[in-house]
């Protein structure tokens, strides 16, 4: 006579199976402690390589985001920031104007021209060109006649840039802007504001 390993009732010597509880008394009984301690190892493997695996699979580039902050009729003033997982070097920024009158580009000179914007970093630039550029609407301004009419986006700040892998890309952010008054005085915006 002999006992059973889990429940202790008595069962026939030699037995592989316990009648009472249904366990094994050789050594398939360590089976389950095995998968147990399998499953939870492979369950915290698998936690500790979750983020190089999604590293791995993941693309690398530069993702420019703006806003502009606000702008004279020879200055802008606008954040930037790299969202992207690689750095970028901004080769260029202009305004592209579409206003039925004043189109054109005008090329902005910036703090940031041939630097790195890391991953996660954002900056507040001062671009401007010694000329009246056109400048953004007041958000005051904005938001009375977003409100009221859809407003046009009648410029875009273009931004180029070069990413780690050598590409050229573009980023364009539209804005509504007051056209250029060639003949006012610097500093001051035109009449059709």
């Amino acid at each position: 006579m002999a006992y059973c390993c889990d429940c202790k009732n008595p069962i026939h010597s030699g037995a592989k199976k316990c009648h009472h509880c249904g366990s094994y008394q050789n050594w398939i009984r360590h089976l389950n402690t095995f998968a147990l301690f399998t499953g939870f190892s492979l369950t915290l493997l698998s936690i500790w390589t979750i983020p190089f695996i999604s590293g791995a699979f993941q693309s690398k580039q530069a993702e420019i985001a703006t806003s502009i902050i606000a702008g004279e009729s020879n200055k802008l003033e606008f954040m930037i920031a790299n969202t992207g997982n690689q750095p970028a070097a901004i080769t260029s920024i202009e305004i592209d104007s579409k206003m039925s009158f004043g189109i054109g580009t005008w090329y902005l000179e910036n703090q940031l021209a041939g630097s790195l914007l890391e991953p996660g970093q954002a900056k507040v630039l001062n671009a401007s060109n010694g000329s009246p550029i056109p400048s953004p609407l007041s958000t005051q301004v904005e938001n009375i006649l977003g409100s009221k009419e859809d407003l046009k986006k009648n410029c875009t700040l273009v931004i180029q840039y070069v990413e780690l892998n050598g590409s050229n890309k573009t980023f364009n952010y539209p804005f509504a802007c007051v056209p250029v008054n060639f003949n006012a005085p610097r500093g001051e915006l035109s009449d059709n504001q």
